[in-house]
């Protein structure tokens, strides 16, 4: 799968496993799952409970994440689950499509995307990844002592923003000509094909970003949203919902993967995810529900 929570089969030994996330007691239906107590009382002091708290609580922190657990190389960590374990999006598989981050929180999901970033340029093999940072703030972007690798970093209405998407989108189309060729088909039943480096563009508030775009510049975005993956060139971006009338529907629409985070509930909110009202108000601070296939997965925003 190429976006998935990773099993604990996958990891190297019970002792890199992270602790759940959760501090409320997690709930079995498998009948394996048994009380260590059964038909008894237990009496418990609650006072010493919370005077006492565990020094075992679980961690959100990214770099503690990565450094004891062996992650797949050329991936990003989306956060972490409600059962402790990390939620990848892996790059060698587009199905996903570009990704979108919904809300109204901007701090919040600039956090998030610094988050990827992070664990994009930790996880890269080979030094393959650049990245080029849109955004109305570049302040977020330009400090980061992990220095993660940024080509451009450009505000919303810079002229250079015309150009970087004309250079995605002829990458892609030189990527897919190639991929197509009657030489690559002929290699690809012996070797792997090799789709070229990743490129990551990252769009830090696209409702900001699309009141300057001319339509040609548009256009580009809208066809790297939906061919770039194919070709190794990702497109994440977020949206504040509350100026999300300012995505037209075609555009919305060639993000092939929506992360829902807490937000207002209206009667434009349908328009934006498939995540239900219910779930909505669920959700804390902090964490964000990703709607694969039919199952709504619910997981926490890693720190750095």
């Amino acid at each position: 799968m190429p976006i998935r929570p990773i099993s604990r089969g996958e990891l190297e030994s019970d002792e890199n496993l992270p602790r759940p996330i959760l501090d409320k007691p997690q709930h079995f239906e498998d009948s394996n799952f048994r009380p260590l107590v059964d038909d008894a009382t237990v009496e418990v002091d609650i006072e010493q409970v919370i005077e006492e708290p565990t020094t075992s609580k679980p961690s959100h922190d990214l770099l503690a994440l990565i450094d004891r657990l062996q992650l797949p190389g050329n991936s990003m960590v989306l956060g972490v689950c409600e059962d402790g374990l990390p939620l990848l999006l892996e790059f060698s598989d587009p199905s996903p499509g570009a990704l979108l981050f919904l809300g109204e929180n901007v701090n919040g999901m600039q956090k998030h995307l610094l988050s990827i970033l992070t664990s994009i340029n930790l996880l890269k093999l080979n030094s393959q990844v650049s990245i080029n940072v849109i955004s109305p703030d570049l302040s977020v972007f330009s400090d980061n002592e992990l220095a993660y690798p940024i080509n451009n970093l450009l505000l919303p209405d810079q002229d250079e923003i015309f150009d970087l998407l004309g250079e995605l989108f002829v990458t892609v189309e030189n990527r897919q000509r190639k991929e197509n060729s009657l030489t690559n088909k002929i290699l690809g039943n012996f070797i792997s094909p090799q789709k070229g480096p990743i490129q990551i563009l990252l769009i830090d508030q696209i409702d900001v970003l699309i009141s300057y775009l001319a339509p040609e510049s548009l256009a580009y975005l809208r066809w790297l949203l939906r061919r770039g993956p194919s070709s190794n060139v990702w497109v994440l971006a977020s949206l504040n919902t509350k100026n999300g009338n300012s995505l037209d529907t075609k555009t919305l629409k060639a993000f092939g993967l929506k992360v829902t985070s807490k937000m207002q509930i209206s009667q434009e909110t349908d328009r934006f995810t498939e995540i239900s009202p219910v779930q909505m108000n669920e959700l804390s601070d902090g964490e964000a529900f990703l709607k694969l296939d039919h199952e709504a997965i619910r997981f926490s925003i890693l720190e750095i």
